[in-house]
Formats: structure tokens, sequence, C-alpha cells
């Protein structure tokens, strides 16, 4: 009797074991905890992408709001070229950080002219949302924000080019957003995951040294029951392979070889399912959203190259 209590007890302990490690893995995903500006600010002079100070002149031209379809106010705001213009590039940014990590990617189009619209992601700087959904409803967001910019250029009575670019959780989302109807014009995804599924079962293994069975379907189960979405329902992959390869929107992919959060293979599985107009841009040696960074006068030459060519 006493031996089936002990493999009771272990068992109990197991699934005790389990339990936790999943609801912490989902807790990670869906609760990070918002980033200060100043955090921001510190960590974009140490990677080069602002000097000591510069961000206080980098003052918005507008801001303002919109409320997404669920009720949660979605904070953005205008970086505005120096002449009228009929083009616009909205910036997503990625996990746990704010809207003005986009401020260096903002450059490329300001200086080709753009419009650029920033905002802060659902459960992110002052953007309202108890949590992060990984891209499930930040794509309406995103959508919802590639309208606005549509209707300040005055379509469809007026012609206009909206384009979208965005950075590891920003990469997986406007590849979603693209594969909505009315998609923005174009695409630019820097490092982004392919699956939720993969991705969360890598971290796993990448950053708690664990192995993604046992933990893989309780942690789903834990994500429907906090967040009402499961792993397929996050699938930037998926997405382009129903919409047989997002045939007639450019999109270019970008990655770096060191990147240890998101690997660089997610982005060529992207790529390949693909089809018709894209473009992909392997930087050497770049840690996660680090491409710009690591190669800034590459990494211009690549979107610039890539806007020419398909006429925006």
């Amino acid at each position: 009797m006493w031996l089936l209590w002990i493999i009771l007890g272990l068992a109990l302990s197991a699934a005790a074991f389990i339990f936790i490690v999943s609801w912490h893995l989902v807790s990670l995903v869906i609760t990070p905890k918002r980033t200060s500006i100043e955090d921001i600010e510190k960590q974009e002079i140490e990677r080069g992408n602002l000097k000591e100070g510069e961000l206080k002149t980098l003052v918005p031209s507008e801001e303002g709001c919109i409320t997404a379809n669920d009720g949660v106010r979605i904070d953005y705001c205008w970086y505005r070229a120096a002449g009228p213009t009929n083009r616009v590039c909205v910036c997503a940014h990625g996990f746990w950080v704010r809207r003005e990590v986009e401020l260096k990617y903002a450059r490329i189009y300001n200086q080709r002219g753009y419009d650029v619209l920033l905002f802060h992601q659902r459960n992110s700087g002052t953007s309202e949302g108890r949590l992060c959904t990984m891209g499930y409803l930040e794509r309406y967001d995103l959508k919802a924000l590639v309208e606005l910019a549509r209707k300040d250029k005055g379509y469809p009575e007026k012609s206009c080019i909206v384009g979208v670019q965005g950075d590891s959780l920003g990469g997986a989302t406007v590849l979603l957003t693209s594969c909505l109807d009315d998609p923005p014009d174009f695409a630019v995804a820097d490092c982004p995951f392919a699956t939720l599924r993969d991705q969360l079962m890598y971290n796993l293994h990448s950053m708690k040294h664990l192995p993604a069975w046992p933990f893989e379907r309780p942690a789903e189960r834990i994500l429907k029951l906090r967040a009402g979405f499961g792993y397929n329902d996050v699938s930037p992959l998926n997405e382009l392979k129903g919409k047989n390869g997002l045939e007639d929107v450019p999109v270019l992919f970008i990655h770096g070889t060191a990147d240890k959060l998101i690997p660089y293979t997610s982005t060529l599985r992207l790529y390949d399912a693909k089809r018709g107009k894209k473009a992909l841009y392997i930087c050497p040696n770049a840690a996660h959203v680090r491409s710009i960074s690591t190669d800034r006068e590459k990494y211009y030459a690549v979107v610039n190259a890539f806007l020419d060519k398909y006429g925006f």
C-alpha cells in the first residue's frame, strides 16, 4: 500500500510541476512587464540607434488614439515628412518594448518622403490592454492603423501608398495583417517568428533548458483559458500558405544569423512560403532586432532597394 501512495505522490508532484511551469510560460508571454521610456532610451543609445539626449528632440508631429474592436485604446503618433506626401509607413514594435524603438526605422521612410505612424501595441507603453496576444488581436489593431493612414491621405478618393514594417512580434504582426482583407501595399518583416507553437517551444528549451514535452499541451490549454486563443491561431507561416503565398503583396524579410531569441530559420521558412513579390536579407552576425545596428548602411540600402524595385 505504501508503494501506491509513493507513486501517487510522485504523480501529483509531477503534475503540479508541469502545471506551474506551463502557467509561468504562458504568463511570460501574455503579461509582460511594461517597459519605461527611460529603459528604452538607454537600450537604443547602447545599440547605437540614438545619441545621448536625442530622444527629447524627436517630438511627434501629432498624437492620437484609436479604439480597437474589443474596446482597447491604442495610442499612436505621427512623424511627418518634410513636405506633403501620399505615402505612409506604419511601424509595429516588438514584444516588451515601446514605439520609440521604431524611430531607427522611421528615419529610412522620412528620408524617402514618407509620413511615419508609430503606435504602442496593446499592453505596451501608454496603450491599454491587459494582455499581449502575440499577434492574435494585434493584427487587427495594425489593420485599423493602416486604415487610419489611408483615411489621412484621402483614400479612396485619392491614391496613396501605405506600407508596414515591424520587428520581432511586430514582424509577425505585419505578416498576419498582410494576410487579412485590404492588406497594406507592402510589408517589411524583421526577425519574425514563423509559428507561435514553434517559437514558444524553442524559447522553453533555449531559455528554460526544458523540453517541449510534457509542457506543450498543458501550456496551450492554459493559454486558451486565459487569453482565448491557441497556438494555431497565431501562425504567420500558415496564414501565408492559406493565402497561396500572398503573391501580390511585396514582402521584404530580414533576419540576423546570431539571433538567439527567434532563429533566422524562421524567416527562411516564411520566405520559402511566400510567393511572387519578395526579397530576403540575412544579416551576418546580427543578434535579435540588431540587423540595423550591425550594418546600418547595408540595412538602409536593402530597404531602399526593395522599395525602389516595387515602385514605392
